[in-house]
């Protein structure tokens, strides 16, 4: 199965990551893509760890 890897907002959750076993970081209070880039990671799921 191919891997996915994702930069989200804090529309999603790492709960939601976790259960798909995607690899994703939230970023939170953004307002378009640009600003996702260059805020601090929040949180991130446990394939991302790995």
């Amino acid at each position: 199965m191919k891997n996915i890897y994702l930069l989200v907002c804090g529309y999603l959750n790492v709960n939601a990551c976790d259960k798909t076993g995607d690899a994703c970081a939230i970023v939170s209070r953004v307002n378009n893509y640009d600003e996702m880039l260059t805020k601090p990671i929040q949180a991130v799921s446990k394939a991302a760890v790995n």
